[in-house]
């Protein structure tokens, strides 16, 4: 998947585009014997055709998600969103100087000073009170649950990828409508998983081979004249 910020922008205009792959000319299939024109025109039971509706769904509730954290991003006080964080001393005497976790605690005072516990124990107690603090005020804006519901239509949509990639259609219009897909997706700027992968493990290379069996398959069907 692509960044966040790009995806917002890209999967928008990739999820709306509608109706599923065209099939063969009518006129075509006319003229084929009824075992060839049935493995031609089958999407009824063919399942890439439900993987790809599945898929343009699932790539629309993502883009819905993310425009929703974002929003939440942008309207939310600053205070919100600004990082975990406890004061220790000043910057040049006029910026205070803040610490942003626990190990940044530990390292900051001198070993061996008989105040070092006492400080140490109040900057902990501070920092784990501004964590708290922090994170009720972005539950009260539902911003935790927002990005939970992006990280997760992020994983679904990689996994229905991979299954469009390895789901051997069962026509010749499955097969069809699975390549004018795998185009129509990189036509709107996206990409699919692993696309830079040379190999059996790219996304690009098992499709090909899932489409190569599934052709095999129908064409072991055609009955010799």
């Amino acid at each position: 998947m692509t960044d966040h910020n790009q995806a917002a922008t890209g999967l928008h205009r990739r999820a709306i585009l509608a109706g599923l792959a065209a099939t063969a000319p009518a006129a075509a299939i006319a003229s084929l014997p009824a075992a060839v024109a049935a493995a031609v025109i089958a999407p009824s039971v063919d399942p890439i055709f439900a993987l790809i509706a599945r898929h343009r769904a699932e790539e629309w509730a993502y883009t819905e998600a993310i425009m929703a954290r974002d929003k939440l991003f942008e309207t939310a006080p600053e205070e919100f969103m600004r990082p975990v964080r406890v004061q220790f001393g000043m910057t040049d005497g006029r910026n205070p100087h803040y610490l942003y976790s626990h190990k940044q605690i530990e390292d900051c005072l001198v070993a061996g000073s008989r105040h070092s516990p006492k400080i140490k124990a109040q900057l902990h107690a501070e920092l784990d009170r501004d964590r708290f603090e922090i994170s009720a005020r972005r539950e009260e804006i539902g911003l935790p649950s927002a990005e939970e519901r992006v990280e997760q239509l992020c994983d679904s949509c990689q996994d229905l990828e991979w299954a469009l990639a390895n789901t051997m259609p069962t026509s010749i219009a499955g097969v069809a409508a699975l390549l004018r897909y795998a185009n129509e997706v990189e036509d709107q700027g996206e990409q699919w998983p692993d696309t830079d992968t040379i190999g059996a493990d790219g996304w690009h290379y098992q499709m090909r081979q899932t489409a190569a069996r599934a052709l095999e398959a129908l064409l072991t069907e055609v009955p010799r004249s």
